[in-house]
């Protein structure tokens, strides 16, 4: 668990690390500065690449880059991204690299206007070309394909404008194409991930246009469709019991994906978990949270538990809390 945000003022620099085959938490060692809103991602070769976020909440975003060693418990100083970002996303593509798009410069600073692609082999990023609708500053949703492509939906524009434009980037030619099928899906804060059946599941989010809770509606995208010209390859996919917004979404084995908590706008955070089975096409209430909470994290540990971590609880409270959730 890296950094966040401790008070209502104050980010942290702090690192844990949990080891589920004993329970326990134990300090590593710390981030050079503290860090909120920023995305991290484990490379191929284990280590730990930070990225962009806030050293105080509501503060300028930062460009800077960091990675950690777990062997040597250790902090280094990775290449800078070419545009500050806070609140974007991040995934490790099948190259080995780090594909970053969206993100605000914070403070009134302007927003990420281009994806830009990180190189652990020569720690240099690099801005990707001819990216249409790259900014998306706020909550956009990253998946990669089985293809190798990245897929790109969502992100929160202005209180009156989100990106309904679909995104992919193509590693093997370092070139980005859209569609529009999906014009009515103005969304931010959706998650989205890829079924065992190379299906992608887009789930929950906020309305832009009216943010005032939690949507409970899904979209599935089948990648062996095409694009709009030659078929719809989205398709409405059944709605959840209650809405998410700011939750976690996991894919597990067997074709089922789990959504966990949320909290969004005015809403108070929530302690309702879901899982969707693609056998049956549909959403079921599973064992809920022991605390309600949004803006957390989550992570599928290999014993097949899914870890789920801090976020904020009930009244706004900052947790730091750890449960775990063994699926049937």
């Amino acid at each position: 668990m890296i950094g966040g945000q401790t008070t209502p003022t104050a980010d942290t620099a702090a690192v844990d690390l949990f080891d589920p085959a004993v329970d326990s938490i134990t300090a590593a060692e710390p981030m050079p500065g503290p860090r909120n809103g920023f995305t991290a991602t484990v490379l191929s070769n284990g280590k730990v690449l930070v990225s962009g976020g806030t050293s105080t909440p509501g503060g300028t975003a930062l460009a800077t880059s960091e990675i950690y060693d777990p062997g040597a418990n250790k902090w280094s100083a990775a290449a800078s991204m070419a545009q500050p970002r806070a609140h974007h996303a991040a995934a490790l593509m099948k190259t080995g690299k780090v594909f970053v798009v969206g993100g605000d410069g914070g403070s009134g600073m302007g927003d990420a206007t281009s994806p830009e692609v990180y190189d652990p082999g020569t720690d240099t990023w690099t801005t990707v070309p001819n990216f249409n609708w790259g900014d998306r500053p706020r909550g956009p949703a990253v998946t990669v394909l089985s293809d190798g492509r990245v897929f790109v939906f969502g992100g929160f524009v202005s209180a009156n404008l989100g990106d309904a434009v679909v995104q992919f980037y193509d590693p093997t030619t370092a070139q980005a194409t859209y569609d529009n099928c999906l014009s009515n899906y103005e969304l931010a804060n959706a998650t989205a991930a890829q079924l065992g059946s190379g299906a992608v599941m887009v789930a929950g989010g906020q309305q832009v246009y009216n943010p005032s809770g939690g949507l409970a509606q899904t979209i599935l995208f089948d990648p062996t469709t095409g694009s709009c010209s030659r078929g719809n390859p989205y398709s409405t996919g059944p709605s959840m019991n209650v809405g998410h917004c700011h939750h976690t979404m996991t894919a597990l084995s067997g074709d089922r994906i789990l959504v966990a908590g949320g909290r969004c706008g005015p809403s108070e955070s929530i302690s309702v978990v879901e899982l969707y089975d693609r056998a049956g096409n549909n959403w079921s209430l599973v064992a809920p949270l022991h605390e309600a909470r949004g803006f957390h994290a989550a992570v599928l540990l290999t014993d097949g538990r899914l870890m789920v971590a801090g976020g904020l609880g009930t009244g706004g409270t900052i947790l730091a809390s750890i449960e775990s959730y063994t699926p049937g």
